[in-house]
């Protein structure tokens, strides 16, 4: 078996097949459409188990099972396993069973929802603090101290009056809303819109500037992954056949 499985044939095999599965989700193009559904298919459950394969060799096994196995008397080790056990039968009831639960499956129902609301309030929580600490107040802070040094040079002072008045634009933009503004006086009235409409303009900008990232990345790899086939395609005999069939036809 080992002398079958050569490198050589595993990559050439590991080609033909992205190859395939590529076309498949390229097809996408075309429309919906089964080939399609089977490549996203085969995609998300090769995603999905080569994301449990990680969990289990990287932490699973080494930092539960293997300590629990050393140390069966520790708490804090049983703990996890516990709400990771409720969890994976809650997860199993839904699946198996439709509607709503009822008798003991009731039961097992909401011992499942307190780790389930553990992880989204521990994800929902570090989410939050990170984009406050990585993201909004560092931005916000940085506005506004670049927005006060009236001695530093012209471009510099537009620049930083321009991220003050964005970021505090979209702020207001965010958190006006029509009932408020239509009991201030017409003046000020007059200022929060304007002002709004500035942030609602930095707001479509900076989406347009991440989508327009993304589409570029996105692009990126698809040019990336179709030059990566044809170089191998190019090392096989068919590659080689194919390019010397065409140098015959183009002369």
């Amino acid at each position: 078996m080992e002398a079958f499985l050569t490198p050589e044939l595993a990559a050439t095999a590991g080609l033909w097949v992205g190859l395939i599965i590529s076309l498949m989700l390229f097809s996408l193009l075309l429309g919906d459409n089964r080939p399609a559904r089977l490549g996203q298919y085969l995609l998300v459950g090769a995603g999905l188990a080569y994301a449990v394969a990680l969990a289990w060799r990287s932490v699973l096994l080494p930092r539960l099972f293997l300590p629990l196995r050393e140390e069966p008397g520790d708490w804090q080790l049983w703990l996890p396993l516990l709400l990771g056990a409720l969890l994976l039968l809650a997860g199993i009831e839904r699946v198996v069973r439709q509607g709503s639960p009822a008798g003991p499956w009731r039961v097992l129902h909401t011992l499942g929802a307190l780790p389930l609301a553990l992880i989204t309030g521990v994800a929902m929580s570090v989410g939050v603090i990170g984009a406050w600490q990585g993201t909004l107040w560092p931005q916000f802070s940085r506005a506004v101290v670049t927005g006060f040094p009236w001695t530093s040079p012209p471009a510099a002072l537009i620049n930083g009056v321009l991220m003050l008045l964005i970021t505090s634009g979209v702020l207001v933009h965010l958190r006006s809303r029509p009932g408020f503004l239509a009991q201030q006086p017409p003046l000020l009235r007059g200022l929060l819109r304007g002002w709004a409409w500035i942030g609602a303009r930095g707001l479509w900008l900076a989406a347009g500037v991440l989508f327009a990232r993304l589409l570029l990345s996105r692009l990126t790899l698809t040019i990336a992954e179709l030059e990566f086939l044809i170089a191998r395609l190019q090392q096989t005999e068919l590659g080689q056949w194919i390019g010397a069939l065409w140098q015959q036809i183009v002369g």
